[in-house]
């Protein structure tokens, strides 16, 4: 995964690059305006840049920051970026059909002509209009949403940085060949280095594409590449220059430069390997150590599943016991209640009577809590199988269910329902759950209204059963969901505090989630979702 800080760091040098070729010819086109030599020419005595170069040179600049603004102005980027390429299209056919005057003459006629460090004008070199064709289409393509006008961006801007690269090199080791045409004037040496720099800054639009995404990956590979690279660039360059100065100097001879460069290359060489060799052996130790720590932590997790299986082997065991053996006393008790109830209830006092009544109402209960406890721990080991369900028909099946054809002073609406894909048994709880509930807590209502329906969150269908009932606390939203935990007293409302928990678990189960809102004395809403 490409860290965000590093592939935004390649963008803003990518934005840098284009900043410094617009700086540098602006500086070149101030140096034409008031006829001052340095900022033509970088070294007295070699050819300028021409003026329509450093326009060019700043219409290019300018289509690749275009791109990196808003979508609105992508359009005008390709729009510059075209202009580009038709310019140096004209200066070339203007070279091929032999036009005394080109394009590249329009500004400042009379001072390319006064110009004679060189003994030609100092009109468009060749090789530069050709490149301008190049980054032209190389910019044009850059924003193209396919795979191919991608790689083509990226390959006419690699042909550029390698017609600069040579270019520059020919300057340093006095080769004119490299950067010179035939007979026709020579690219300029920072017209070579704009070149240069407005191909990586192409290059680098896209960091985490095409050839350059290797260079930018935060792997070991990326980083190793990064550090190496420059070096294996400039020291080469830097050995050869030094070699010819001494040759040129005769310092010493042709075969001594050879043996020197060669010594000096296998130096760098070996160092590039070395330095290589260190960064894999460090990722390598890295990954042994995570894979060691992985290991541990998978360790780990089975020994805690291996416990949650005891534990989950201790509840079943648990829940045999709630079964049986506590049900064994409670029906005891039930029993010997009832045969008071009928058998002594002329002897006993109206006190007496209540209190029998308390004890059998209460062991009820308790035997409802059990079944409702095995139930929910049932849920756990029942086996999900999923299948289109018509929500539509269950809902309506579980109110015919819940309250028959007795629906005359509750106002019930089910709006279309999409279908799902869940546990059919399973998902009829959760609905007689839910509505049993809106049922239960709007029956003190004048007009209890019930309204079940669904909606859409993120694209997900989010089920939802709403009612004008009693409501709730939301500060005490935390227990709603809780086993056996009621926001309301028996008094208030009968229940066992099982079935939200229920639907909770089932919910799960099914990879959604369940949600409330709810307020005193208005009513509350309930959701659910299930998953993908």
């Amino acid at each position: 995964m490409r860290t965000p800080i590093l592939y935004y760091s390649f963008i803003q040098f990518s934005q840098y690059l284009a900043y410094a070729v617009i700086g540098i010819s602006v500086v070149v086109l101030a140096g034409w305006q008031f006829n001052i030599d340095i900022f033509k020419r970088v070294i007295p005595g070699l050819v300028a840049m021409n003026p329509l170069t450093a326009i060019c040179f700043i219409m290019s600049a300018v289509s690749l920051l275009l791109f990196y603004s808003k979508k609105a102005y992508v359009k005008w980027g390709k729009v510059v970026a075209m202009s580009v390429t038709t310019i140096g299209s004209i200066k070339v056919v203007g070279m091929l059909i032999g036009l005394e005057y080109n394009i590249d003459e329009l500004l400042f006629h009379n001072k390319l002509q006064a110009d004679i460090v060189v003994e030609n004008t100092n009109s468009m070199a060749p090789n530069t209009a050709l490149c301008f064709i190049i980054i032209g289409l190389a910019l044009f393509y850059l924003q193209r949403e396919s795979q191919a006008g991608k790689k083509g961006s990226e390959f006419l801007s690699i042909a550029v940085l390698l017609i600069s690269l040579l270019s520059v090199i020919g300057y340093i080791y006095n080769i004119s060949f490299y950067y010179r045409f035939l007979a026709f004037i020579p690219m300029a040496l920072h017209t070579a280095l704009c070149f240069l720099t407005l191909s990586i800054a192409v290059l680098f639009f896209h960091p985490d594409k095409g050839m350059i995404s290797e260079l930018t990956t935060p792997h070991a590979g990326g980083k190793m590449a990064r550090k190496l690279l420059l070096p294996i660039f400039l020291v080469p360059i830097l050995l050869g220059w030094i070699s010819l100065l001494g040759n040129n100097a005769s310092l010493y001879d042709s075969e001594f430069a050879a043996a020197t460069f060669t010594i000096g290359v296998i130096i760098l060489l070996a160092i590039v390997t070395w330095l290589a060799a260190k960064s894999l052996n460090q990722a390598d130790r890295q990954r042994d150590q995570n894979e060691t720590e992985l290991e541990n932590a998978n360790e780990e997790l089975r020994a805690q599943a291996d416990q949650l299986t005891a534990l989950n082997k201790e509840l079943e065991s648990f829940s045999y016991s709630i079964s049986h053996d506590l049900r064994a006393p409670l029906r005891s008790i039930i029993g010997f209640s009832k045969i008071l109830e009928e058998d002594y209830e002329h002897i006993l006092d109206q006190e007496g009577k209540k209190i029998l009544t308390t004890v059998l109402a209460s062991s009820e209960k308790m035997n409802k809590l059990i079944d409702c406890l095995l139930s929910f721990s049932k849920l756990e080991r029942e086996s999900i199988e999923k299948k289109k369900i018509d929500m539509n028909k269950l809902a309506q099946n579980t109110i015919k269910e819940l309250l028959g054809s007795h629906t005359n002073n509750i106002s019930i609406t089910i709006d279309p329902l999409p279908a799902a894909n869940a546990d059919k048994v399973m998902i009829s709880l959760v609905y007689q759950n839910l509505i049993s509930n809106a049922i239960k807590y709007s029956s003190k209502k004048e007009s209890p209204s019930i309204h079940i329906g669904t909606k859409k969150m993120n694209g997900e269908a989010v089920y939802f059963v709403k009612d004008n009932g009693a409501g709730f606390d939301m500060n005490y939203y935390d227990k709603l969901f809780g086993v056996f935990q009621r926001l309301h007293s028996d008094r208030e409302f009968e229940g066992t505090g099982i079935g939200l928990a229920t639907v909770n678990r089932i919910v799960q189960r099914h990879g959604g989630r369940t949600w409330a809102e709810g307020k005193i004395g208005e009513g509350s809403v309930f959701y659910f979702t299930l998953g993908n």
